[in-house]
């Protein structure tokens, strides 16, 4: 077990950001002899438990993440003990906690007789479970709350022969480095509302080249396709219900999702109308990649792989603590590379990136989201969420790091609801889902500078 302890020490190793937190954090310690380090997924609560770390010599302090290996504490040489994920990594997981609850007082009885130091690691939600089910103990009265803002910086080690190492499940790509110096400029709006409509909201948008927007309109149950050079709409197809998803394919054809049906078309200065895919359940949301339609269907949460012709390939079943969440995919990317992908659940205000075998990679959840809706992944690794109630778009890394807000009201940006980019041009556009009929009608667009 301490063999196990170290290595996991060296591969968490990083510099903590935040000196006023870590001095905060230490006081605690010292004085309580405990401490528990609670916030959001990836904002640095192990970097801060492995730096607490670093004044005890190895032999004396082990990193458990189960009830069970408490068994391995030898107190008189365990000095302390680090905790990992306290009730739960990506969700709270009752049966663990129950588990600990029972281990609670043997733990704090070796605390009261100086025995013994631990430190926590918990995400809020599970920290809030416990503390309720344990009744206020004393135990976990000892806290410091880290924020989506106090992150971690990878220790840089290339002089010494080592670099930084990414699971094996992530491409080149993710490594991205949040560029601050790099800003979104507001160029102009553009009006995709026509003449004989009396209000407009884009929901959903993808790129037609070389200068063409496809996008769906909920007000009207319309799909448009507008040009951008001259900001004309070349063509508009009404729908039974509301249409999603514009999704371009290839040889100049798209698919639009509507209720029980995806429906092609060709584009040939406009839409042709083509066949229909029939589909079994309730879909929220399609893409394309990888030479064939990816559809999500919601409860229970899958993803079936179809052809042109609409057969049904493969099912990809996402894992049970996705499914324990009762998440609605609507608002879905893909990654670059087409081996994963990314969900925006607005009613939960979270964000979930999944490879190809329904696996979780990495979950956003809260942190400042507020009715977050569609997502964006660029090429170079980099993400984008239209976090909607707080009109703002943020940035972050493919692994939910390193957050940031790109554009916001100071941008013209008020309530952000669907986004796409123009990579030819360097353009993004944003469209509006406030209450003000008159920016719904627009969409923004923005140049990197």
């Amino acid at each position: 077990m301490q063999d196990q302890s170290c290595i996991y020490r060296r591969q968490h190793l990083v510099r903590f950001r935040s000196i006023q937190t870590l001095r905060e954090a230490k006081r605690r310690f010292q004085e309580y002899k405990m401490l528990i380090i609670k916030g959001p997924r990836e904002c640095g609560k192990t970097a801060l438990a492995m730096e607490m770390l670093s004044s005890y010599e190895e032999g004396h302090w082990l990193i458990i993440t189960k009830p069970e290996d408490v068994r391995h504490i030898r107190l008189g040489i365990t000095c302390v003990i680090v905790i990992e994920d306290l009730g739960g990594k990506y969700c709270l997981d009752s049966s663990l906690m129950n588990k600990w609850l029972a281990e609670l007082e043997l733990l704090y009885s070796a605390v009261r007789e100086g025995k013994l130091n631990i430190i926590i690691t918990c995400d809020i939600p599970q920290f809030k479970a416990m503390t309720r089910a344990a009744h206020n103990h004393p135990m976990l009265g000892s806290t410091v709350s880290l924020s989506p803002l106090t992150l971690i910086q990878v220790k840089e080690e290339r002089n010494q022969g080592h670099a930084l190492s990414l699971p094996s499940s992530f491409s080149e790509a993710d490594t991205y480095n949040t560029r601050m110096t790099k800003k979104w400029k507001f160029i102009k709006e553009i009006n995709v509302k026509s003449d004989n409509e009396e209000r407009c909201f884009i929901t959903s948008m993808c790129m037609v080249p070389p200068n063409q927007l496809a996008m769906t309109d909920q007000n009207d149950k319309s799909l448009k396709l507008v040009n951008i050079s001259d900001e004309r709409i070349i063509d508009r197809v009404t729908f039974f219900a509301e249409p999603n998803n514009p999704t371009l394919l290839p040889q100049d054809r798209l698919a639009v999702l509507l209720p029980g049906i995806i429906q092609l078309f060709s584009i040939h200065i406009g839409f042709n109308k083509g066949n229909a895919i029939k589909l079994n359940g309730i879909c929220n949301s399609i893409m394309f990649g990888n030479d064939v339609l990816f559809a999500f269907f919601h409860s229970p949460a899958v993803v079936k792989t179809l052809n042109m012709q609409g057969e049904e390939l493969s099912t990809i079943t996402l894992e049970s603590d996705i499914q324990d969440m009762n998440i609605a995919p609507v608002y879905i990317a893909l990654c670059p590379e087409n081996s994963s992908f990314y969900i925006s659940d607005w009613r939960k205000n979270l964000l979930l990136r999944v490879n190809m075998e329904g696996h979780m990679m990495a979950m956003y959840k809260d942190n400042g989201l507020d009715k977050p809706q569609r997502i964006l992944a660029m090429s170079d690794g980099s993400v984008y969420v239209c976090n909607t109630n707080n009109d703002t778009v943020l940035q972050m890394r493919a692994d939910f790091t390193r957050s940031r807000v790109v554009l916001g009201p100071s941008d013209n940006v008020t309530a952000p609801a669907a986004i796409c980019y123009w990579p030819e041009e360097n353009i993004m556009f944003v469209s509006s889902a406030s209450v003000n009929p008159m920016l719904r009608a627009k969409l923004k667009m923005f140049t990197l500078i």
